[in-house]
């Protein structure tokens, strides 16, 4: 059964929640947006007629006094919100508002209580007064409180006890055929029937008893109404294809009671029908989300999330880009059939009662026929009775009616007894103690002990209880918490696990037993589990001192029983005289027996006959030494004699045992020096393993020997450095501290240089907050006081360093004079000056070798681009810091990318941009060019010529080049096919060294194709690229208008038109969307009202400039900042199309193409402010759309739309198509070509045209005429012109190498035949020879090599007068005042 909960206005609710920023409704719990009227699908009947469900009848309302005397105005109910804010609600369509109503009748919610407390008369007590005979009459509905009012509670009250029962009928003045209850058959989509008593209400899979007997006859289902039976329009509903039957009912010779109640129901049909339009009829789900595509019955769409019971007009963004969801979006559901083939409204069909359904006659069964003739009814002849058709009763309202009865229980019910059935109704339902009312309303409302108390006291013992409940709920959690937590206790302990035992063991072995599942959190478990271990861990360690504090004290009984031991006795003396003692024994570790040994000596009283006892020992130890050589001795020598011949004399004899005894002594002396150096290994293999395990265990300064020993001792490699002796082991920890110590320092001091905000005035306290967060700063030393004496030091060595650097640094420059001090105490300006060159970065080069170095640089930028001149030139990959690689051969290109930080061989790259700029191709060459020019003027400055001179020297030579390429230029005709072919053999040329010289025919036709197309004045601006990924080269086009990539579109882009002739544009540079709020924006508000005014006015702007534009007549609407979901909507309702964020170069094309003004306000837009083109059409090109204007009629403008697989490959084309259009644009602005670098055959002797490839021939004919110049002068200037002129020479030289082909004897030939007269003959690199390269179309404008020789002599120029540089970082220009 569906809920409401209490609602204010601006608010809604859904199935009792309480949801925001929908705007005020009339009823809640509607699930579309917008709309709050909970509506009863089909879907929702045919379950209220489901078997098992009993629907009791409605309840007649009860009427009014309070508002008798005003019948027909509406009422209002004044109450309040939890907060104390007053409202008003509606009493029939629940409308609420904030404002008092302006007319109606308004009660208050006390005065309604009240009289529902005093007991009003009802409306059925005053119809019982009243004569039943006019059927028709409503005089009895008049005054009281409207119908609609029982269908929906008040707020805070609740609602109707009786929803969904049968609304009551007029009273019918037919008698009463049968009093037993009337059964209906039905059937299911399914085909199964059921059964349905509208007069109890009941339903039933099974067949009723009354219905066992057999079947009704043919005329039962008409006169089901002559029974007495009262069919309710809602409750009785079934689907469209429902099959009704009336079981258990004798049969009925009339059907006029049955007509009467089915016209009676007809004009509430027909209402009932309008108002379903609104509903659900469709609902889909959207796979990967929990969102689902709803439809009405008006034909409209919404989506729905379940989860979070949220209903919105708009697509949500998780489902934009949806394939799916467009289609769920764009088809509506197809509406069902009936039998005959005529669509049918489920819902008007669900609404209509079962005999209204079914009205096929049937026929009546043959024996009952013959039943009827044998026995003829006696009154066959008698008229069946008239019966007027009445007016529907309008139902009691139930609310009323249980409020009544409600309040006579509490005035007989003392208040503690009813607030303990409240309460024992909270528990029953299981009410959350950490729940709202609103959230627990829905399962209590319709408890009977709801009504024991008044809405205020309902509310105030709710919260009495949820208090209670919660400190009994939270009493009854941590008890089960704690026996849980004991049982896992009690498990620990029974486990037996020790210190040693891991987690994932315990876990993995006792995951199934009762009280390990009884910790319900993994973390909690593993939590518990460490507290035992780190306890028993702590007992263990408990009992090991306890333990070893016993051995101690009777180790230390055991050695105050030796009346030996002094305070110097010796370990090893003393120990061989107890060794034998269990005591002893029992104590495991022998340094700890020592080291107790020497604890228990220091404690002894000091005696002065320890001096002489330890003389006495020592002498003994001499003593027993002593002996125990001899014996030695007297063994040797026994050995000697058992060894001896008998036959040898006594001299032999005596030789013999004096050798033995060398020898022996030898031995002895060797043994010991062996087991010394075995001695010495040992200990250097100790040595180690001891500093091995220092490394380890040892990483801080600040401790002690003592405590840092107890933590060596319980490593396992302590016992390998057993060779070494306490003081030993304390020494060499000891160098290991310091070692620590220097590292730490070291790196501290680093940690002071890396941080750049440390200074000479920096305190250690600013220090300090600098370097605090670092780890270096941290390890170094934990006291302060240290860190600070360190920090002071470091300063104190860097200013010392840094005063040493300066006067160094004033020794070497030479602006410091004697006479510095004066000029500095005379003129400020000076020490400027001197501090300006004294700089940090300061760098000062003059003379011959500055030159050199310059000349040397640039030398080294035409390397980088040597090898990729000519059309076998190689390609270049610059990857930048970011990882992006860029493939190219372009000069210019090249140079950009390249970071060049030497002053002068940037020259060479402002020269390649300029180039490029200028012309668009010859970067490579101009450069190349530039660093002969430099390479051979290098030599004069070597031997001292000044570079005055071959400056002077260049400028002559460089008029007289231009006047030989002007000479030997060759004039285009303005117009007519042969322009327009010496054009595209232009193109050819300068695509011929590019990435796209295979594709170079296809390319050139569309260039010139484009450039022709601008018109006079030739605009670049008017030339678009746009590149497009996938597909191949040759499937770029050219579009003869503007294009350009489909910007972002919200939802309702696809409705959009695609397709427009002759359509008027509006080009805008306003934001078409609602303004999100900026960051820290402030607003206030004193109530929703003045909210909504603000939304409202947002709305309301928006809505006039979509008007606005709509008003002017455009059909297209551009806009450089973004258009928003509302305005995408809103033109695409319109057939009108729109585009947001358009680019704002794209956008300055379409204003010079199609006119117009661009627009930053839609109010007073005229036709000329609007722009117009013949086409407008939109595109799929790979996997963008593109937007096509053609035919504009302010100007002309094309577009190359490039494809090709690689991003990088795209690029280089757009770099190569940029070349040839500059190429082909100044050939149209100067008439005369050139000889070009590249050859393309156009031989008779094949027939297919070969590529060859050559060049040079304008090169070799200027250096030709300038050496024959340079023999009519005499001079410095003659061997100046002739380096001039060897350097056009190393253009045809480098198309050589980068071809691989013999440039000596190539360049022979080419000296040879312009020696003849041949003044454009070229290498052909194709067949590696020398032709003529006019006749081989190899053709570039003249402009672009003139202009490239200019710029390469200006440089070079430039370069050979600068001698001397100064570089400053500060830039700063020198105070000439």
């Amino acid at each position: 059964m569906s809920q409401t909960s209490h609602f204010a206005p601006g608010f809604d609710t859904f199935d009792g929640a309480q949801m925001q920023g929908t705007p005020s409704c009339t009823t809640p719990g509607s699930m579309i947006p917008g709309h709050s009227a909970a509506h009863t699908s089909p879907q929702v009947a045919e379950e209220k007629l489901a078997p098992g469900n009993t629907v009791g009848q409605q309840q007649t309302g009860g009427m009014n006094p309070l508002v008798a005397s005003r019948p027909g105005e509406p009422i209002w109910v004044e109450t309040t919100t939890s907060d104390g804010k007053v409202y008003f609600y509606h009493s029939t369509t629940r409308e609420s508002v904030w404002e008092r109503p302006s007319h109606g009748v308004i009660l208050k919610q006390n005065e309604l209580e009240h009289f529902v407390k005093s007991g009003g008369t009802t409306y059925s007590e005053a119809a019982g007064h009243q004569p039943q005979t006019a059927p028709n009459s409503v005089a009895g509905q008049k005054g009281g409180i409207p119908s609609a009012i029982c269908n929906l509670p008040p707020p805070m009250m609740i609602p109707p006890a009786s929803w969904g029962a049968f609304p009551p009928m007029a009273p019918s003045n037919l008698p009463m055929v049968n009093q037993v209850p009337t059964w209906l058959e039905y059937f299911t989509a399914e085909g199964r029937p059921y059964y349905f008593n509208p007069l109890s209400g009941e339903t039933s899979w099974t067949r009723p008893s009354e219905a066992k007997n057999g079947l009704p006859g043919p005329d039962a289902a008409t006169g089901a109404n002559a029974s007495g039976i009262a069919i309710s329009q809602s409750d009785g509903a079934t689907k469209g294809n429902a099959e009704t039957k009336i079981v258990g009912q004798e049969d009925s010779k009339t059907t006029t009671a049955a007509a009467t109640s089915l016209d009676a129901a007809k004009p509430v049909v027909q209402g009932t029908q309008k108002h379903d339009q609104a509903r659900p009829i469709s609902s889909n789900p959207v796979a990967g989300t929990s969102w689902c595509v709803v439809w009405t019955g008006d034909r409209k769409v919404f989506f729905y999330n379940p989860t979070t019971r949220t209903s919105v007009w708009e697509r949500p963004p998780e489902l934009y880009g949806r394939p799916d969801v467009d289609l769920l979006v764009s088809k509506p559901p197809e509406p069902r059939k009936n039998a005959g083939g005529t669509s049918v409204n489920s819902t008007t069909t669900a609404y209509l009662p079962p005999f209204q359904q079914s009205t096929a006659p049937k026929e009546e069964p043959v024996k009952k026929k013959r039943k009827k003739a044998e026995h003829p009814p006696s009154e066959a002849a008698a008229p069946p009775p008239k019966v007027e058709t009445a007016e529907p009763i309008k139902p009691r309202d139930g609310a009323f009616e249980a409020e009544i009865k409600a309040a006579h229980e509490r005035a007989q019910i003392p208040l503690e007894v009813r607030t303990g059935q409240f309460k024992q109704m909270l528990q029953e339902k299981d009410v959350s103690a950490f729940s709202t009312w609103e959230k627990e309303l829905h399962k209590i409302v319709f408890d009977p002990r709801y009504l024991l108390l008044t809405s205020k006291e309902r509310k105030t013992v709710f919260d009495e209880y949820v208090k209670e409940r919660a400190d009994v709920e939270r009493n009854e959690r941590k008890k089960k918490l704690k026996e849980a937590r004991d049982s896992f206790q009690q498990l620990l302990e029974e486990a037996e696990i020790t210190y040693k035992t891991a987690y994932d063991d315990f876990a993995s072995k006792y995951a199934k037993d009762s009280r390990f599942k009884a910790i319900e959190k993994s973390r909690d478990r593993e939590t518990l589990f460490d507290d035992y271990i780190r306890a028993l861990r702590i007992k263990e360690r408990e009992e090991k001192q306890a333990l070893q504090a016993k051995l101690k004290n009777d180790f230390i009984e055991l050695l105050k029983e030796q009346p030996n031991v002094k305070k110097r006795s010796r370990w090893s003396e003393v120990k061989k005289t107890i060794s034998q003692d269990a005591r002893y024994r029992q104590v495991e570790s022998s340094s700890m027996r020592e080291d107790w040994f020497r604890e228990y000596c220091k404690s002894l009283p000091s005696d002065n006959s320890d001096d002489e006892e330890e003389e006495a020992r020592k002498e003994r130890l001499k003593a027993k030494e002593r002996k125990i050589r001899e014996e030695v001795a007297q063994k040797a020598r026994e050995k000697e004699v058992r060894f001896e011949e008998p036959n040898f004399g006594i001299s032999f004899r005596d030789n013999a045992s004096s050798g033995l005894l060398q020898v022996a002594a030898e031995l002895e002396s060797q043994m010991k020096e062996r087991s010394k150096e075995i001695e010495k290994h040992v200990m250097q293999e100790s040595e180690e393993n001891f500093k091995a395990l220092l490394a380890d265990l040892i990483k801080a300064t600040d401790q002690s020997w003592r405590d840092c020993k107890k933590r060596l001792r319980k490593d396992s490699r302590w016992e390998t450095a057993d060779m070494l002796d306490r003081h030993q082991k304390e020494k060499l920890f000891d160098e290991h501290v310091r070692q620590l110590e220097m590292k730490q320092k070291e790196a501290f001091l680093q940690l002071l240089e890396e941080t750049a905000d440390i200074n000479f005035s920096t305190t250690w306290k600013e220090a300090k907050k600098l370097i605090k967060n670092d780890i270096r700063y941290a390890r170094f030393s934990s006291r302060d006081r240290r860190c600070e004496r360190e920090f002071k030091d470091f300063i104190q060595n860097k200013l010392s360093q840094a005063k040493e650097n300066f006067l160094q640094l004033l020794k070497e420059s030479k602006i410091m004079t004697p006479k510095s001090k004066q000029l500095i105490l005379e003129d400020e300006q000076h020490l400027k000056d001197v501090l300006s060159v004294l700089e940090e970065g300061t760098e000062q080069a003059t003379g011959k070798q500055h030159i050199l170095s310059n000349i040397q640089s640039c030398q080294v930028i035409a390397e980088a681009v040597r090898t990729t001149l000519g059309p076998r030139g190689m390609d270049k990959m610059i990857i930048d810091k970011s990882g992006k690689s860029t493939i190219s051969n372009d000069g210019a290109t090249i140079l950009k990318l390249l970071n060049v930080a030497f002053p002068a061989a940037s020259i060479l790259v402002q020269l390649a941009k300029s180039q490029d700029a200028e012309i668009g191709d010859g970067t490579t060459s101009v450069v190349l060019l530039a660093s002969e020019l430099l390479a051979n003027a290098k030599t004069f400055i070597e031997d001292g010529v000044h570079p005055q001179c071959i400056i002077s020297a260049y400028s002559k030579a460089v008029s007289l080049a231009v006047d030989v390429v002007n000479d030997i230029s060759v004039k285009l005709e303005a117009n007519g096919g042969p322009a327009m072919e010496a054009l595209i053999r232009c193109a050819e040329t300068t695509l011929s060294s590019k990435l796209v010289a295979t594709q170079k025919k296809f390319f050139a036709k569309l260039v010139v194709e484009a450039v022709s197309h601008l018109g006079d004045r030739l605009p670049l601006n008017m030339i678009g690229i746009k590149k497009v990924s996938g597909g191949s080269v040759e499937d770029s086009e050219l579009v003869l208008g503007v294009a350009f990539q489909k910007t972002f579109s919200y939802a309702g882009f696809e409705m959009q038109p695609k397709v427009y002739k002759n359509p008027k544009i509006a080009l805008l540079n306003i934001e078409l969307e609602i303004k999100a709020e900026r960051d820290n924006a402030e607003l206030t508000l004193t109530n929703v009202d003045e909210y909504q005014k603000v939304v409202d006015a947002e709305w309301t702007i928006l809505y006039d400039k979509l008007q606005a534009v709509h008003d002017s007549g455009a059909k297209i609407v551009l806009s450089r900042l973004p258009i928003g979901d509302v305005a995408t909507q809103w033109f695409a309702d319109r057939d009108m199309f729109c585009a947001g964020r358009v680019e704002e170069s794209d956008l300055k094309r379409m204003l010079e193409a199609c006119g117009g003004t661009i627009l930053t306000s839609v109010s007073g837009i005229t036709p000329e402010s609007l722009g117009s083109c013949e086409q407008f059409q939109e595109k799929q090109i790979g996997s963008e759309r593109y937007n096509f204007f053609t035919g504009c009629t302010k100007a002309k403008a094309c577009t190359f739309v490039l494809r090709g697989g690689a991003e990088q490959f795209i690029d280089e084309t757009e770099r190569s198509l940029h070349d040839a259009i500059m190429i082909v644009r100044r050939a149209l602005k100067n008439d005369f070509i050139v000889a070009g670098k590249i050859g393309v055959s156009y031989a008779s002797d094949y027939v297919t045209c070969l590529p060859s490839i050559g060049g040079g021939a304008t090169e070799m004919e200027i250096s030709k005429r300038l050496r024959e110049h340079a023999l009519t002068i005499t001079g410095k200037e003659q061997l100046l012109m002739c380096a001039f002129a060897k350097a056009f020479e190393a253009i045809p030289r480098q198309l050589c190498f980068n071809a691989g082909l013999d440039a000596t004897n190539l360049m022979n030939k080419l000296r040879a035949m312009h020696h003849e007269g041949a003044t454009l003959a070229g290498i052909n690199l194709q067949f590696e020879d020398v032709r003529d390269n006019l006749d081989a179309f190899v053709w570039e404008p003249a402009v672009a090599k003139t202009n490239a020789i200019r710029a390469a002599t200006e440089a070079a120029c430039v370069i050979l007068s600068i001698d001397e540089s100064v570089k400053s970082p500060s830039g700063g220009a020198p105070n000439m005042g």
